[in-house]
């Protein structure tokens, strides 16, 4: 962009459930500022959908790398008829198509677009990432030529440690950033670090691109560099759910599972190695971000072996769990380590509590038998599960031969069924021109369908979902819209607007 590069958002860093795969850059708070090509190449996919990404454009490169740009306001004029053109042949909304290479070419700093607020971004700012082109892995753009100044070093807050009794207690660092006490644990995996980095004071918090940990001669390092997108979730392997259940803190753990002990989906350790199991030792953690600013912290800790252990699950197997006439399935490896597991009673009717101590990588597969008590439609039944951070996952039921619902969700907590047989709504609010703009939206579930024809003809619309927002374009002097929306429950409404 033509304005001085500030990062909002690092490579690597802890997302929920996801490692972020590329930087994000300010735009001062606003769309519309101009997004140029970071080398030459050819556009080669075009997207435009309500959530993700939102306007994305993907240029591939000679070096055999691919760059993308999210969350985009505008396209280049011609791409954007080439999009269009599309849209209005196959009548979609959603478009994501591949583009031929030579039939787009770019250098070099050539205007592509205007940045924007599209997708699921939290607010105007520029998305952008550094693929390897054969494989799709994001990299760091910051080691492959984008330049932002940063000289910031990382702020380590300090170490979570748990005690033998189970309890975790943060230890702050002191003079020459040495640990005041010895901490005393069972395990490597019951240290916690809490770092943040920013690049200007008073910043977003942003991620960390290395830790090592130093153990008289073994060392240990995590090094965030590329994950293939399959892996992503990995990051929950990553942060220690522990400590951000109990004390709401994002920290990361130091050292990867033993292979017996747990699984890190996320290929971003290197030298994994032996680590001193029992005794007294002396330790070094060396913290760095992106651009190599660094910071240290000492300690002493005693090892202690683990008499016992409260787990009630292998994460190497699959697994069941039922409750009256809820049952919760889960395949082998669906946890990052074995864990202690749950499944209880709720307060009410209709109502079921999972818990896990252990962060869950696959699908579990939710199976209710269904009641005669249960009048509703089931159809309409959805399955509520909100977890301990209070993030919701609405699931409607698919209906088995044998008349039980069936939902599956990566999502753990508090289940509650419920039922939605509320339409979407649409209303119309302006007009602008050529360009239409409306409220659709709806009170639980997502827009799974919609149509927009005008005096009887199909044409584009698309679905800011994010605010509620319907845009169609290129309407005439007079006629008819038409909007027939419907959500993932099947619940449709049709509008109809003169103008």
């Amino acid at each position: 962009m033509d304005i001085p590069a500030s990062m909002a958002g690092s490579f690597g860093e802890m997302r929920h459930h996801h490692f972020h795969s590329g930087i994000d850059l300010r735009s001062q708070g606003k769309t519309g500022q101009i997004v140029r090509a970071m080398a030459d190449g050819d556009l080669r996919r075009i997207v435009i959908k309500p959530g993700g990404f939102g306007w994305a454009l993907y240029l591939e490169h000679p070096s055999g790398h691919t760059s993308v740009y999210a969350h985009l306001s505008e396209f280049k004029q011609a791409w954007m008829d080439h999009a269009m053109a599309y849209a209005k042949r196959n009548h979609r909304y959603v478009i994501d198509i591949p583009v031929t290479k030579g039939k787009f070419p770019i250098k070099a700093g050539d205007i592509i677009g205007l940045s924007g607020n599209s997708g699921g971004s939290g607010g105007p700012h520029l998305h952008v990432e550094w693929r390897d082109s054969q494989t799709e892995e994001p990299l760091n753009p910051l080691t492959y030529g984008l330049v932002v100044n940063d000289k910031v070093q990382p702020a380590i807050r300090g170490l979570y440690a748990k005690s033998t009794e189970g309890a975790w207690q943060l230890h702050r660092p002191g003079k020459d950033n040495q640990l005041a006490s010895e901490l005393i644990l069972t395990s490597w995996q019951d240290l916690a670090l809490d770092v943040t980095d920013h690049m200007e004071s008073g910043g977003r918090p942003l991620g960390i691109q290395r830790i090592t940990l130093q153990v008289g001669e073994s060392m240990q390092t995590l090094h965030i560099q590329r994950f293939a997108f399959h892996q992503s979730r990995g990051v929950d392997a990553l942060m220690h759910m522990d400590v951000q259940m109990k004390k709401g803190r994002r920290c990361y753990r130091i050292v990867p599972f033993a292979l017996k002990d747990g699984q890190q989906p996320a290929d971003i350790w290197e030298g994994r190695g032996s680590l001193p199991t029992q005794g007294k030792h002396h330790f070094t953690l060396t913290v760095e971000d992106a651009h190599g600013n660094r910071s240290t912290l000492h300690g002493d800790v005693q090892l202690k072996p683990l008499t016992s252990a409260r787990l009630t699950h292998d994460y190497r197997l699959p697994g069941s769990l039922q409750q009256g006439s809820m049952k919760v399935s889960f395949p082998a490896h669906s946890f990052t380590h074995s864990p202690s597991l749950s499944l209880r009673k709720g307060d009410k009717q209709w109502q079921w509590s999972l818990s896990s101590t252990a962060p869950v990588l696959k699908p579990f597969t939710y199976t209710w038998t269904v009641s005669k008590e249960w009048t509703e439609p089931l159809d309409k039944t959805l399955l509520i599960v909100t977890d301990f951070r209070g993030n919701q996952s609405r699931l409607v039921g698919r209906l088995l031969t044998d008349g039980r619902l069936q939902f599956r969700s990566k999502q753990w907590g508090h289940m509650q069924l419920s039922v939605d047989t509320t339409a979407p709504t649409i209303r119309w609010i302006q007009r602008q021109g050529s360009l239409a703009t409306l409220h659709l939206a709806d009170n639980r579930l997502d827009i799974q369908s919609m149509t927009v024809t005008v005096n009887g003809q199909w044409v584009w619309a698309y679905h800011d979902a994010k605010n509620q927002r319907l845009l169609v374009s290129d309407l005439p002097e007079s006629g008819e819209l038409v909007v027939v929306a419907e959500d993932e429950a099947g619940n449709a409404t049709t509008f109809r607007h003169s103008f």
